[in-house]
């Protein structure tokens, strides 16, 4: 019976980990569309307590930046909180890794990246959430719904 029991217990991991990453000196996020006109592209850079939005139309790994800080309090701390969830996973990763196919299908991509320590880590992550692993498809919701805050 005990057998039984275990055989039944048993299953898939399908949740998150609430472990997130911390001592964070800065993070860089947005998304980039591929096939379109005009800006095509919006990130966003969170280093030594200041906001700042690209100055770029078209997607990049390293995106450049306005030189004027964006100064709305609430906008600072949607990033703050944003930073609060970023999944610890993202530490063991590989710099410039690529989670689905970004942009492949026209669909646009995100970027992160964040630097922990003095090292920068950037990442391309699909738009859509099948095509990334369990840990990530949160995370990029939480990046939809800050850059939805943002605008």
């Amino acid at each position: 019976m005990a057998c039984v029991a275990m055989l039944f217990s048993c299953k898939k991991e399908t949740t998150v980990k609430e472990t997130k990453i911390t001592g964070l000196e800065g993070i860089e996020f947005g998304i980039s569309c591929g096939e379109c006109s005009g800006d095509c592209a919006t990130y966003y850079k969170f280093e030594q307590g200041k906001l700042y939005l690209d100055n770029v139309n078209y997607g990049s790994n390293k995106p450049t930046y306005s030189n004027n800080a964006i100064s709305d309090a609430t906008k600072i701390q949607v990033v703050k909180d944003l930073m609060s969830k970023i999944p610890s996973e993202f530490d063991a990763q590989a710099d410039n890794s690529t989670y689905g196919c970004p942009d492949c299908l026209d669909q646009c991509g995100f970027f992160f990246s964040f630097q922990k320590n003095g090292v920068k880590k950037k990442f391309m992550i699909d738009t859509k959430k099948e095509k990334l692993p369990v840990w990530l498809q949160v995370f990029q919701q939480d990046i939809t719904d800050t850059m939805d805050k943002l605008k």
